[in-house]
């Protein structure tokens, strides 16, 4: 495919520049650094993948794409989505409400008074940028580690756009599911495919043992708590620290835990003496964070309990 006779290739051309600054970044920010709000997804694999592949591609593309189709009824419900989109995210993602509300006062006026092709480059950066900032928490853009991620969903926006410019909304679906299901088959051989080495950490009061499993074939993970120690196997982190929770005092504060999704451990946590059951959650915590295996962030207008 050549670019030649093609309208609007600028955003073809900043949309490379962005998926290249973005895989620097990827490579020179350390990965214990990269832990953002998009790793707290809290459903299986199974179920983030039929989204990705099927609705992500039909919603999103005719919320934020929609908009650019010639078919004026599409533009109508893309105006309609994206006024949705705002009302439900009113009190959760500040940068996204401010650039989507701009967006779509953008995108009403386009479709009414139809300017040039020139003053709609605004438009098309500022609903890329609506569409990726959906996707992100106000905190993933306050370092560049967190917030590099950010480039590559603006860069694919663009991408997007520029087939419904030049092609159909339709081939931006096909487009998009492609992606998807591209990115979803490498993170499935990520997640199968897994490194099996033990790996050994020491903290203040014990170490921390632990290895990956397989994501298939599915098989019940199973805990088991002692006073000095803590045995899982086969199961994911966040499912881990749910059995773990009913250990914590009644007002003990609330912990956000970022960690990398869908991943299953085998992993032993042993302290150096016989500890009570707060003191179990509590360190098991200490342990899995020294690990790098999660990464903690204060629930609002909570107190911190961990150093």
């Amino acid at each position: 495919m050549t670019l030649k006779n093609k309208k609007e290739n600028l955003l073809v051309y900043t949309a490379a520049i962005g998926i290249l600054l973005g895989m620097v970044a990827l490579i020179i920010f350390d990965e214990e650094n990269y832990f953002n709000s998009r790793l707290s997804i809290q459903t299986s694999f199974e179920v983030y993948a039929l989204a990705a592949i099927i609705f992500a591609p039909l919603l999103e593309e005719t919320t934020f794409r929609g908009l650019f189709a010639t078919n004026k009824y599409l533009r109508v419900v893309s105006i309609l989505a994206q006024l949705i989109v705002l009302i439900m995210i009113f009190d959760q993602n500040a940068i996204g409400l401010i650039v989507g509300a701009i967006s779509l006062a953008y995108g009403i006026w386009a479709i009414v008074k139809k300017p040039n092709t020139s003053t709609l480059r605004g438009l098309y950066f500022l609903n890329a940028f609506f569409f990726a900032s959906l996707h992100y928490s106000l905190e993933d853009f306050q370092h560049f580690s967190t917030a590099s991620p950010i480039l590559f969903q603006f860069s694919f926006g663009l991408i997007f756009i520029w087939l419904v410019i030049n092609y159909s909304l339709r081939k931006s679906i096909l487009a998009h599911f492609s992606l998807n299901l591209i990115l979803l088959f490498f993170g499935f051989l990520s997640l199968q495919i897994v490194d099996k080495q033990t790996h050994l950490k020491t903290f203040e009061k014990g170490q921390i043992s632990w290895s990956q499993t397989p994501l298939y074939p599915k098989t019940n993970g199973s805990i088991s708590i002692k006073n000095a120690s803590i045995t899982i196997h086969n199961m994911g982190v966040l499912k881990a620290l749910e059995v773990l929770e009913n250990l914590k005092h009644g007002d003990q504060k609330e912990l956000e835990v970022f960690t990398a999704p869908f991943i299953k451990y085998n992993f032993q946590v042993s302290f150096n003496e016989d500890l009570n059951q707060e003191e179990v959650y509590l360190e098991t915590i200490r342990a899995l964070a020294k690990a790098q295996i999660i990464k903690l962030k204060e629930a609002p207008s909570k107190t911190p309990i961990l150093p």
